[in-house]
This record gives structure tokens, sequence and C-alpha cells, in this order.
């Protein structure tokens, strides 16, 4: 055997074993000594290079990686997957130049379609190019090239990125959900399987509204969860149930079975008795804000939510207390201020001037129609307190500053839509203002 033969099996032994351990192994770091030996045998071997970017951008070393992958493609320009993975190395660093990514997934299609067509059985260039074209924001042609590439071959992956396809281009959301269901049917792993169940939650909560096939899902995630994990999906359950399916009993049921898994974990305290305070079971919701209170003592939306809670049940004196205790903790929180506002215009107590000022000069820098709205609720009980109608009247220069471009007649026809009461104390309360812009 002359020398050439025996380096042309050298070389081959050393590529054999890094692609073992890039393989099966996941050692890149050996790989790579490996890789490094056999350039010393053929330093343009385009490939050796490549196989070498590959293992540093698994290592995320991504500045190595596309050294190599450039200097790959230096001695080899028909490539796909060097251009492919070149391009993912500059998108990990977030190199600004977005054209020439775009280039080198271009790069990418334009070599594996040329691979393809000289050899039509290496279908796996129809997967390359799907890959790119998904990478490119091409949704319409990631799906047609991934339904190709599963004619040939069931993958998991793939159906995984057809699903993807179809969700991000948003005409067919049942179609991604579909995908996604068979991708898992095939993957083994668990916390991959809980990753793509909460990608289809997503779906069925903000594209699909179908809060019911949401809440099925998380069932799903549910029989293959830790334990420790159970408490916050029972309380996302819960969670739809009151917010979006407004089923107060299921929500309850359900906040009570996220505290069978932890029950010190004071969200479910809190949600299960603002759902009991929409139930006007107040005694029940003060029970639970109260346990809420003892876990989360430094809570200021903990007081806030004792404040109205004590409101509805007419304990002004413990309103007043729960005020002050937030306020200790934060003197701006805007939400507790508005309270503190309303407490002393029920009990008819001085007006606080310095709550007043706060808030004005708080939401003179809010651009939100929540101003309008909470002022509005000062000034609906304010208009039912004779002692302070002349003061409000006052406030006309700041809270004209606050409309944040709503016009009186504006908010007039916000009121307007209310029902038969409140819009009436809400319209004798604009009647205050009737300076415009």
């Amino acid at each position: 055997m002359n020398s050439n033969d025996e380096e042309s099996l050298q070389l081959e032994d050393y590529i054999l074993k890094a692609d073992k351990l890039i393989t099966f192994d996941k050692n890149f770091d050996e790989a790579i000594k490996y890789l490094e030996e056999a350039l010393i045998l053929h330093p343009t071997n385009y490939l050796i290079y490549s196989k070498i970017g590959y293992c540093f951008m698994q290592l995320e070393d991504y500045d190595d990686a596309i050294i190599f992958f450039k200097k790959a493609i230096s001695f080899s320009i028909n490539d796909s997957t060097t251009y492919y993975n070149l391009a993912i190395c500059l998108e990990e660093l977030d190199y600004e130049d977005y054209e020439e990514i775009d280039k080198y997934y271009e790069k990418s299609i334009v070599c594996a379609l040329a691979s393809f067509e000289k050899d039509p059985s290496n279908y796996i260039y129809i997967k390359y190019i799907a890959d790119a074209f998904f990478k490119l924001e091409n949704y319409k042609k990631s799906i047609n090239y991934y339904e190709r590439f599963l004619k040939y071959q069931l993958d998991e992956e793939v159906l995984e990125f057809l699903g993807y396809s179809y969700l991000y281009q948003k005409e067919d959301f049942n179609k991604a959900i579909l995908n996604l269901k068979k991708a898992i049917k095939y993957i083994k792993d668990n916390d991959k399987k809980i990753y793509l169940y909460k990608v289809i939650i997503s779906i069925y909560y903000y594209d699909l509204r179908q809060y019911d096939e949401a809440i099925k899902i998380y069932h799903k995630i549910i029989e293959i969860s830790p334990k420790e994990d159970l408490v916050q999906l029972y309380f996302n359950i819960a969670d739809i149930y009151r917010r979006d399916v407004k089923d107060y009993e299921k929500a309850v049921e359900f906040y009570h079975k996220s505290l069978e898994y932890d029950d010190n974990f004071e969200p479910s305290y809190t949600w299960l008795a603002c759902t009991h305070s929409y139930k006007k079971e107040h005694q029940l919701a003060l029970k639970y804000f109260l346990i809420a209170k003892d876990l989360n003592p430094t809570s200021v939306e903990v007081y806030n939510n004792l404040v109205y809670v004590y409101s509805d049940l007419g304990m002004y004196d413990k309103v007043e207390e729960n005020l002050l205790k937030a306020l200790e903790i934060d003197p701006l929180y805007d939400a507790v201020l508005l309270a503190m506002l309303e407490i002393n215009l029920i009990l008819g107590k001085e007006f606080d001037k310095n709550c007043v000022n706060t808030i004005l000069e708080n939401y003179s820098e809010v651009s939100s129609v929540m101003a309008e709205y909470n002022m509005l609720r000062i000034l609906k009980l304010a208009v039912e307190n004779k002692d302070i109608k002349d003061e409000l009247a006052n406030w006309e220069k700041e809270y004209n500053q606050l409309r944040q471009g709503y016009s009186i007649e504006a908010l007039r026809n916000w009121a307007n839509k209310l029902n038969n009461q409140t819009k009436q104390t809400v319209l004798n309360a604009l009647d205050i203002f009737k300076k415009e812009d």
C-alpha cells in the first residue's frame, strides 16, 4: 500500500470517527480534534471545514463557526447546508446586515435545487429547501416543500415546521394544529411534547378563541408533566374559565385544584378571591384575600384587592386601613391613590390635595384612555358630594391636559354607551367640564 492510499484511509478514519462523535455522542470538542487531524491530510477539503463549523455552531461558538463555514465556501460554492448554517450563525450573533443573511439562505436554496436535480433520489434536499424558505419567511413555499418531503418520508421535525408554517402564514390555523399534533405522536421527549402542546394552546386561545379546546390541551400536558408543574397548569385552566369562559364555578374548582399541589401559591388565592367577588360572595372573597396577604405581605396589589372587598362589605374603616398600608409600600401606586380619593368621598372626609396632585402629575405622562376612565370614576362619586363640587371645577385645566386628545364630546359618546344609571352619573360629572380644547 503506497503512502497516498494510507493517507486516504487515515483521512477516512478521522472523518468517520468525527461523524460518530457528532451524530451519536454529541461530543463536538472531540470531533473537532479528529477533523483538525483530517485537515492536515487534506487542507482544501470543503466538507471538513463545514463539519468543523457545524461543531462550533453546536458549541455556540458562532464566531469560529462562521470562520470555518466561510473557509468551506472558499473551496466549494455548491454546498447548500454550509450556506444555511452560515446564515443561522450570523442570526445568532445579531448580525445587522439582513440582506447578506437572506443572500446565504437564497444561495442555500439554489444549491439544494441543483443537487436535487442531479440526484432526485436524494430527497433530503427538499427539506433543505423548505428550511431555507421558512427562514426567509416565505411560508407558502416552505409549506409546499415540507409537504413534498413528507411524501417521501415521515419526519416529526418536518411536521413541526410545517405546522409553524401554517401558523405564521395565518391562513389555516387548523392545519397548523393538525401537523403539530401529528408531530407530537412521533416525539418521545416529554419536554418537547409539552412545548408543542403550548404552541397549540396559543393557537386555540389567541387565534381561534376556542377556549374549551385550549383547556383540553392543558389536560394533555398535565398527563405528562411532573407534579411540581401541576399547580401552575391547573391555575392556567382556572384563569381561562374565569377570564374567558366566564364559568366561575369551574374557575373556583380549578383554583382549588391548583392549591392541592401547593397550598402556598398566592396567585390562586388572589384570583379565587376575585372570582368569589364576581359572584358577590364577599365573605369568601375576603377569606382568600386575607390568605393571599399573609403569603405576600409586601404586595401593594394584595392590599388594593382588600380595599375593594372591604368596600363591597361596607367596612370603610378597613378600606382606609388597607389603603394606607398599600401607600406605605408604594406611595405612587395609581390604583391605590384613586381608591384613596374614593374612600375620602364616601366618608365625606377632607379632600386629599396631595393625592389629587400626585394623580394629575402621574397621569399627565400616560397616553391611555385609562386616565380618562379612572378620573371619571372619581367624578362619578364626586358629583354626588356637594362639599367638593366647586373644588372639582378648579381641576378643569389639569383634567383637560389628561384627556390625551379625547374631547368632552368623545367622552360623552363613551358615556352614552353605558347602562342608564352609570351613564347619567358620568354625564353629570362631565357637565363640570364644559370647556373644549
